[in-house]
């Protein structure tokens, strides 16, 4: 797709494999036509190393300050993704759809929304069964007549007692614990 004067149309994109190399192009008022390239490290998946843009009329200050960087990267990374996947299989579909959202997010100026598939990698977290050990954990230290659970609770597992109060605030909202009375443990 290409935007054209009157805005009816999204950006136009592809990924040259061969560069590792995303092309998106649009259309910038008052500029025209502008080329966005943004390459990518092969060694480092999403890494991008070189983002390159391209106007028949030259780039300006102006240009680059108005510059709506985010939207293009996105739309860069949505074409980079898609270019992985086999046609046809289940992940190709997916990325299709990440493809499409982030293409018609962008020309709308909207910020794009996350599925389970388009999270950011890292931590998955803990496992139902962590937050129940800590429910149980807590309920036995309270039984007991602790006056600070979660410090002790904080203390058990080598972890700073920020840390054993999310646990537990989790396990609250979980509803693994009754909700906490103001002012004392339980």
């Amino acid at each position: 797709m290409f935007v054209e004067p009157d805005g009816d149309l999204g950006p136009m994109s592809r990924f040259h494999l061969e560069e590792n190399t995303a092309e998106v192009v649009v259309w910038l008022e008052p500029w025209g036509p502008v080329w966005i390239y943004v390459t990518y490290d092969p060694n480092e998946d999403g890494k991008v190393v070189a983002v390159v843009l391209r106007n028949p009329d030259g780039v300006t200050p102006t240009m680059l300050s108005r510059f709506a960087w985010k939207r293009y990267l996105q739309i860069a990374e949505a074409e980079r993704r898609q270019s992985r996947f086999v046609w046809g299989t289940e992940d190709a579909k997916r990325e299709s759809e990440h493809w499409k959202e982030a293409v018609m997010a962008a020309a709308e100026g909207r910020k794009m929304h996350r599925t389970d598939a388009l999270k950011r990698p890292g931590r998955k977290g803990h496992p139902e069964s962590h937050y129940e050990d800590i429910a149980r954990r807590y309920d036995e230290l309270f039984a007991l007549g602790e006056s600070a659970p979660t410090k002790r609770i904080s203390e058990e597992h080598h972890v700073s007692r920020s840390t054993a109060a999310g646990w537990v605030a989790t396990a609250r909202r979980k509803e693994l614990l009754p909700k906490a009375m103001r002012g004392r443990a339980g």
